[in-house]
């Protein structure tokens, strides 16, 4: 068993309490709560998306990070 989500939800006045959890720096959260969900953006792994100034992509499929900021196009 994972321990609940421990996102405080102002308007209801408790912690979210959801299962299953995934620890994050603020504690753990179910996937409703993550940082990322709560900023509308997908979590980090499941899109296209590579670290500011990293090359994690292979040159053959660049995602548009590494394209914008390197100017490598994929092929």
């Amino acid at each position: 068993m994972s321990t609940p989500c421990k996102r405080w939800d102002a308007a209801a006045g408790k912690h979210c309490g959801g299962t299953p959890t995934r620890f994050y720096i603020c504690g753990p959260r179910c996937k409703s709560c993550t940082p990322a969900a709560l900023a509308g953006k997908p979590e980090p792994g499941q899109g296209a998306h590579c670290a500011p100034n990293r090359l994690y992509c292979p040159p053959t499929s660049r995602c548009a990070t590494c394209t914008a900021q390197h100017g490598q196009e994929a092929g």
